[in-house]
């Protein structure tokens, strides 16, 4: 499980098969905000999903929140992972922009772990 720059530090280790048997990602970003960094931002993750290893995991989850100003374009970063993870035979799990809880660091809010924490470790067990 990664999140932010962890969660897209862990999205680039699936070029190497059966490092885990699940990933989870959390607003992934490694750009930084800055608007004239996006598309370099958006490149990069569709590549880090285009490169995931046949068998790199048997499941993956990725979780983009409204209102984060570090994901240049959230339907076509799920998108992405979501072929990524067909490529290598992965189930994905995207919750896309839930209404509560927002912004980059929504995932550390108190609120996140009752909302979602039951969902997500179901899945990523298995």
């Amino acid at each position: 499980m990664g999140e932010s720059r962890g969660a897209f530090i862990a999205l680039v280790a699936l070029r190497h098969a059966a490092l885990a048997d699940a990933v989870l990602l959390l607003a992934p970003a490694a750009h930084g905000p800055r608007p004239e960094r996006r598309a370099e931002a958006l490149a990069a993750f569709h590549g880090a999903c285009a490169a995931a290893a046949p068998g790199a995991v048997r499941r993956g989850g990725l979780v983009l929140f409204a209102g984060d100003p570090y994901d240049p374009d959230p339907a076509a970063r799920a998108a992405a992972f979501a072929a990524g993870m067909a490529q290598c035979g992965a189930e994905a799990l995207v919750i896309d922009r839930p209404p509560a809880p927002t912004g980059h660091g929504a995932a550390r809010d108190p609120a996140f772990d009752g909302l979602f924490g039951a969902r997500l470790a179901a899945f990523l067990v298995g």
